[in-house]
């Protein structure tokens, strides 16, 4: 898997260098801005997610049969929350270093092509947060749908008594 994402990787950066060339300095910062909402967005979701959610259903539901605490589902879950913190500082730190850039060379065509080349792999990376997202969510619901076939089949069994 990890040569897919490098693969996809590379090629997303080559063609983020390819087409840079066209797109202005100017009319690049709009994208970087739009990449760090949606950042924030996943990075608030997951947060809320844990915050509200994992003090009940989310360690019940992400707990494996197989796995006694559900420490690697843990995991799963918080690895798009560290993902998007560190997308979302690169973001920020970035956008002083863009305003500097566009202040001192407005009209450089290889400096276009390296910051559209940057904005395209750091939107891949945003992909593979996103890929991240969904993980816990499908781990979720399986199991807490398990859970509930299973409590109403109890009930089922038992309906007519113990016995």
């Amino acid at each position: 898997m990890i040569w897919f994402h490098m693969v996809f990787g590379a090629l997303s950066g080559y063609i983020g260098y390819h087409f840079g060339a066209v797109i202005k300095l100017e009319d690049q910062w709009p994208y970087f801005e739009a990449l760090r909402t949606t950042t924030s967005i996943v990075f608030g979701v997951m947060g809320a997610l844990l915050a509200v959610v994992f003090p009940e259903v989310l360690k019940f539901g992400l707990r494996n049969a197989g796995v006694p605490m559900g420490e690697s589902n843990l995991r799963r879950v918080l690895m798009p929350c560290a993902n998007s913190a560190l997308l979302l500082v690169v973001l920020v730190v970035l956008g002083p270093v863009f305003a500097w850039i566009k202040a001192t060379t407005p009209a450089d065509t290889g400096m276009q092509q390296a910051l559209f080349c940057l904005f395209c792999l750091l939107t891949y990376w945003q992909v593979i947060i996103l890929q991240m997202v969904l993980l816990p969510m499908d781990i979720l619901m399986t199991n807490t749908t398990v859970a509930a076939a299973r409590d109403r089949l109890r009930r089922a069994i038992h309906s007519n008594g113990r016995g």
